[in-house]
């Protein structure tokens, strides 16, 4: 009883959950509308289609495919390549929901290759999740591993780990679908793992989820339900309808098991109910097909026709073989139980034939998928002989540079020196050639003062020789002292 009002509360609080996001969502939308009125055919424009169907995705995928589509229009006219990608990724979204996986794969591989091609690796990851999960849905296990494997490897080289081990988990789906129940719950434990280091919560829940299915297939029902409320008390916290849909699932399957047809009914209603809010096609015709086989078990006879009736209905509109099979297997037993031996025994033909022809396909694409490993390993050899012989001729071809690289740097460095050199010798030749004119301006100065020199010497003489003459002269005209003093004492003697 405390179970199913732990699941009724999750799904309340699903509900309310979901209003406040569509609410939040309807008013960038309005927005988005309202300014795209006035906009030109540009890439403005193209970003905003984009924006609008993308946002409308899940909650109006008609709504979102018309403005896609204009957005696609658009694009061949506009060149943008980033939102062209990301338009052909919502449209593979759009026909992902529908169930219409080869269009939803075409549109995919598209904006891969794009997204490739304009490095945009984080939007190439998410792409080729997309496409290993697609794969996984219509039964292509190697192939969606393949893309799977790629994407997870994208993510952890971005070191985004939330990411690469979401991608763990259809990994795992895969090794399930392959009977490889123990190499699944390897897969499993490692993302828990993961999952609790990294807090993500959510990722949490779709893991002990998942955990839940090998945990049926090795009849281990007891720890198969303990891992779905663990999942189911963190989606509690955080709603998840996709998460909340398997776990409605997987409990109806673990009721089923235990004969508790009655509770197994209940769990597979509330499953159906959250498929059809969100038009998951797949899951849908799945769980008519599992709710007819309980009506089978308790022998009602027109619930059995009218349930495998409509999983049969969708089951052809997605291309779902497995389920078509399921519901012809049904349509049978149903008209068996009501004594309609015509019918029972057209619809158990119906059922074989597929049966064989899914068997053969199969076979066929395990023989195709062995001559492509062949080949793949074949080419393998010859990449890795290639790349063998291109690092030898990268290591020479490096050496070759180093040695180059060496040589014109001693060629700068000689004709750096050289530069120098001459540079030095013509300051050189110009000094001396500065000193030389001081010299002779030197010599010049020297010989003039000389001359100079001589000249004053030379007038210098001519001055003595002057005083010299003046003096005889007046020698001559003057007595002498002693006459003087003579003539002086007659004098005086008078």
């Amino acid at each position: 009883m405390k179970k199913n009002i732990l699941i009724y509360l999750s799904f309340l609080l699903l509900l309310l959950f979901l209003n406040t996001k569509i609410i939040a969502q309807q008013k960038t939308i309005d927005s988005l509308i309202t300014s795209l009125k006035s906009d030109k055919a540009d890439s403005n424009k193209l970003k905003k289609l984009v924006k609008i169907g993308g946002n409308l995705v899940y909650s109006d995928p008609v709504t979102a495919e018309n403005y896609l589509k204009q957005a696609l229009k658009l694009s061949e006219n506009v060149y943008n390549n980033y939102w062209k990608a990301w338009t052909l990724f919502s449209l593979g979204t759009i026909e992902e929901r529908k169930g219409n996986f080869p269009l939803a794969l075409g549109y995919t591989h598209k904006a891969d290759s794009i997204f490739e091609l304009i490095h945009q690796k984080l939007l190439s990851a998410r792409c080729e999740y997309a496409l290993g999960t697609d794969n996984l849905y219509i039964g292509n296990y190697n192939e969606g591993l393949k893309y799977l494997q790629k994407s997870e490897k994208k993510l952890l080289e971005l070191n985004n780990i939330l990411e690469a081990s979401n991608a763990m988990v259809p990994k795992a789906s895969i090794y399930a679908a392959l009977g490889q129940f123990d190499t699944q719950i390897n897969e499993l434990e490692k993302c828990e793992k993961i999952k609790k280091e990294i807090a993500d919560s959510s990722g949490l829940s779709a893991v002990y989820i998942e955990l839940s299915i090998p945990l049926m297939h090795q009849n281990k029902i007891d720890k198969a339900e303990e891992a779905i409320f663990k999942g189911l008390a963190i989606l509690k916290i955080m709603p998840n309808p996709f998460y909340l849909k398997s776990a409605y699932g997987n409990l109806g399957y673990i009721e089923k098991c235990r004969k508790h047809y009655d509770k197994s009914l209940e769990f597979y209603t509330e499953c159906l109910n959250l498929s059809l809010q969100f038009e998951d096609k797949k899951a849908i015709s799945t769980t008519y097909n599992k709710m007819a086989e309980i009506a089978y078990i308790q022998g009602n006879k027109e619930t059995v026709i009218q349930l495998a009736d409509k999983a049969l209905i969708l089951a052809k509109e997605n291309g779902d073989l497995l389920e078509q099979k399921n519901s012809y297997q049904n349509l049978s037993n149903g008209y068996e139980l009501s004594k309609n031996t015509e019918k029972a025994l057209y619809y158990f033909k119906q059922f074989k034939t597929l049966e064989d022809s899914v068997l053969n396909e199969n076979n066929n694409r395990i023989l195709k998928e062995m001559q492509t490993k062949y080949y793949t390993e074949q080419k393998d050899k010859e990449n890795q002989l290639l790349q063998a012989k291109n690092e030898v001729s990268t290591q020479t071809i490096q050496q070759q540079k180093i040695v180059t690289y060496f040589i014109i740097g001693g060629l700068l460095i000689v004709s750096g020196l050289a530069f120098f050199i001459f540079k030095g010798l013509k300051k050189q030749r110009t000094a001396n050639k500065i000193i030389s004119l001081q010299k002779q301006e030197v010599e010049r100065q020297k010989t003039a003062v000389e001359e100079q020199k001589q000249r004053v010497e030379e007038h210098q003489k001519e001055i003595l020789d002057s005083i010299h003459y003046a003096k005889r002269i007046q020698t001559a005209l003057l007595p002498n002292e002693k006459y003087i003093k003579r003539k002086i004492n007659e004098l005086n003697k008078k």
